[in-house]
């Protein structure tokens, strides 16, 4: 499954600005691994946008994760 799942998010580049993340859509919908589709439950599009603050650049998944983490 590790093959498959890698191939869905190959298109995303880390760095790259202005991409598309529909592949998320694939992945996050995908019962078999999440045990729900995390749309039909509310999560996929904030799920997603926190995938788009880690792909952001160099440091960003640092600071994603401080910025979650202080959240809480």
């Amino acid at each position: 499954m590790l093959a498959e799942l890698q191939a869905i998010v190959a298109p995303l580049e880390v760095g790259k600005t202005e991409q598309d993340y529909s592949c998320l859509h694939t992945l996050y919908s995908r019962k078999d691994v999440f045990g729900l589709d995390l749309y039909e439950a509310g999560l996929g599009e904030q799920i997603e946008g926190m995938v788009k603050e880690l792909y952001a650049g160099k440091g960003a998944v640092r600071a994603t994760l401080h910025k979650y983490v202080a959240a809480r």
